[in-house]
């Protein structure tokens, strides 16, 4: 498993080993949002939140899945400095 935050597969282990499952799932989600992953393996990630009910966690992985399927158009935004263009506000 890459690294994400920092994370390894055995801090991820080491979470399941005593119990805290939620905090694992959540850092598998972290780690599939980070790097490419496969449709099965976000499609297992949403099965494991249906699971241990975490709905907003399966809806994420399953809106996932179908971002690695149809593909996702993303960017990132900005805000300019009025200096570099961008809108003063007024009062």
């Amino acid at each position: 498993m890459r690294k994400a935050h920092g994370w390894t597969a055995d801090d991820v282990r080491g979470h399941l080993d005593i119990g805290e499952w939620e905090f694992a799932l959540a850092m598998l989600v972290d780690v599939s949002d980070q790097n490419s992953q496969s449709v099965r393996y976000r499609q297992l990630l949403a099965e494991v939140a249906d699971l241990l009910r975490l709905d907003r966690s399966v809806a994420w992985c399953h809106w996932r899945a179908y971002e690695a399927v149809n593909g996702v158009i993303s960017t990132d935004l900005a805000l300019a400095a009025p200096e570099g263009g961008g809108r003063q506000w007024r009062r």
